[in-house]
């Protein structure tokens, strides 16, 4: 994925192909694009949706609303754990 990087320094980079491009096998390819050129309005030949950018955003760099959501959850699910150990 590193050899696309240089590509973030094209300012009015609006469109970009890469089908055929090994890179395509690669795990959340789709949304790693998208996340790297948040400008891309089409992206291998079909038009960018505002709901796809935010969902790459979400993935790559999720709200801080969704990180504390999250980390209650994590530490509530533990603290059940615990819980249950120490009966």
């Amino acid at each position: 994925m590193t050899e696309i990087l240089p590509l973030q320094e094209i300012k009015f980079l609006h469109k970009l192909q890469l089908i055929g491009n090994p890179l395509d096998k690669t795990d959340d390819y789709h949304q790693l694009v998208l996340y790297l050129f948040p400008k891309l309005t089409f992206f291998d030949g079909t038009p960018v949706e505002p709901n796809d950018s935010v969902r790459a955003r979400n993935l790559f760099r999720p709200s801080a609303e969704l990180c504390s959501s999250l980390d209650h959850m994590t530490h509530t699910v533990y603290g059940v754990l615990e819980g249950q150990r120490l009966r």
